[in-house]
C-alpha cells in the first residue's frame, strides 16, 4: 500500500518506466525506520537473512510429473497417450517415469534404464534401437522390399516365412535366408511356390532355403502317398519278419 498508493494518479508509458518508479518507493521502504522498535527492514535483512542466503542452484527448478507405470509386451510404457520404449528385458516389469516438460526419464529401482525427448500429441512412438529384441531389430533393418514381399504374404508361404525368419540365430542370416525365398517365388511362380510351401510345412521338419528350392526342382508337391495296401504288398516276406499276428 505505501508503494502503490502514492502511484495509483500516475500514468505510466512502459513496463520499465512503472518499475523504475516501483523500485524508488521500494527502497524508500525498505530503508524507512520502524516505529515501534530499532532498525528499518534494510538493516534486519542485512543483519539476519543475508548471512543465511546461499548462492542459487546451478540450474533452473524444473516441475517434473512422477508416475508408476507397467512395462508392455512391447516393451514400451504409455504416458498420455504416447508412448516410449525400454529394454526388452524389462517387459512386465512397474517401472517409475519422470516426466518434465521436454522429456521423460524410466527407472527401474532407482536406476535409469532409458531417456526420451518428449512427444506431444497422441498415439506418437519412441522407440530406440538398442531396446529392441533381435528379431525386431532384423525386421526393422530389413530392406525395404523384403519387408514388403513379407506382407504380401498370405497361405502357407507366411507361415513358412515366418517359421525361418524365428529358427535362425543371426538377423543377417534371417534376411539372406528372406531374400533367396523371394527369388524361389520368382523363379517358379506364385501358384507353384505356396504349394511348395505347404508341403515343406507338412512333411518337413527343417525349413531350409535347400528344401524349398528342391521341393520346386523336382514338383515334389504332386506327388501323392502310395496307399495303404500297396505299400502293404512291397514289404518284403521274411521268415525274422513276424507280422502282426505275432502280437494278437
Amino acid at each position: 500500500m505505501w508503494v502503490v498508493a502514492p502511484l495509483r494518479n500516475r500514468t505510466f508509458f512502459s513496463l520499465q518506466e512503472l518499475n523504475e518508479a516501483i523500485r524508488e518507493k521500494l527502497e524508500l521502504l525498505n530503508n524507512r525506520v520502524f516505529s515501534a522498535r530499532e532498525g528499518s527492514r534494510q538493516s534486519q535483512f542485512e543483519e539476519f537473512d543475508l548471512p543465511a542466503l546461499k548462492p542459487l542452484p546451478a540450474t533452473r527448478f524444473e516441475y517434473a510429473d512422477w508416475k508408476m507405470c507397467k512395462v508392455g509386451p512391447d516393451y514400451h510404457i504409455q504416458y498420455k497417450l504416447c508412448r516410449y520404449s525400454v529394454h526388452h528385458d524389462y517387459k512386465g516389469k512397474k517401472v517409475d517415469v519422470r516426466v518434465t516438460a521436454s522429456g521423460v526419464e524410466i527407472f527401474y529401482k532407482e536406476k535409469r534404464i532409458a531417456s526420451h525427448m518428449r512427444l506431444k500429441g497422441k498415439g506418437r512412438l519412441s522407440t530406440y534401437s538398442e531396446h529392441m529384441p533381435p528379431e525386431h531389430l532384423a525386421y526393422k533393418k530389413m530392406p525395404s522390399t523384403v519387408r514388403k514381399w513379407l506382407v504380401s504374404l498370405d497361405g502357407s508361404a507366411v507361415q513358412l516365412a515366418r517359421k525361418m525368419y524365428k529358427q535362425e540365430k543371426h538377423p543377417s542370416l534371417s534376411v539372406r535366408l528372406l531374400l533367396g525365398m523371394m527369388s524361389l517365388e520368382k523363379k517358379y511362380g506364385e501358384e507353384s511356390f505356396q504349394k511348395a510351401c505347404g508341403y515343406v510345412l507338412r512333411y518337413e521338419t527343417s525349413y531350409r532355403y535347400n528344401t524349398v528350392s528342391n521341393t520346386l526342382k523336382y514338383e515334389l508337391y504332386n506327388q501323392t502317398e502310395l496307399p495303404f495296401d500297396e505299400e502293404k504288398e512291397n514289404i518284403t516276406e521274411h521268415e525274422n519278419i513276424r507280422g502282426g499276428s505275432y502280437f494278437v
